[in-house]
């Protein structure tokens, strides 16, 4: 692997310097917008997680995950089961476990709050619904995030192109 001596690693930084200024503002904005919009579409980010761990599960089948809305106009009604399947136990009598659960639903709705509650199910068909409940602020669906970061890259793009047709007109050059 080459060295680089301080005084290259200067010119690099002075020819990036002058390459900014040439640039302008509106070009390094258009590489932000761009950089955020691939973070987004890169980024897997579900609406709601959520997370609990165990001590320990003696004679625990599962579990499921119960969510009702929490926002101060919704009525409260009853709790709507949020898992389609019941979530394996992983732990055993001595060792708990940690579970994650991604509630991706489309019926929740983007910035609205929602309480969610841990049932443990045993293997005999008892169930016990937690008293702990949590309250989480839904985030925007996965396709929304994906939608808004194409709009980023193809906004910092369409500004990129804008502010090098320009100084192409103009005749600046490198």
């Amino acid at each position: 692997m080459a060295s680089r001596s301080p005084e290259g690693a200067v010119a690099t930084r002075s020819q990036i310097s002058r390459w900014m200024d040439r640039l302008g503002v509106l070009a390094v904005l258009s590489l932000v917008l761009v950089g955020t919009g691939i973070a987004l579409l890169v980024s897997d980010l579900p609406p709601v997680v959520v997370s609990w761990e165990t001590a320990s599960e003696v004679g625990t089948a599962g579990f499921n995950v119960y969510r009702t809305p929490a926002w101060s106009s919704a009525t409260p009604g009853p709790a709507v089961r949020a898992n389609v399947d019941l979530i394996p136990a992983e732990g055993d009598e001595m060792v708990g476990a940690a579970y994650s659960f991604v509630d991706d639903d489309a019926s929740l709705r983007p910035w609205r709050r929602y309480r969610y509650q841990i049932e443990e199910v045993e293997w005999n068909g008892s169930a016990t619904l937690y008293p702990e409940a949590v309250q989480v602020r839904a985030g925007l669906p996965r396709a929304w995030t994906k939608v808004e970061g194409s709009f980023l890259i193809v906004l910092g793009l369409a500004l990129l192109w804008s502010r090098l047709r320009r100084d192409v007109s103009l005749g600046v050059d490198g």
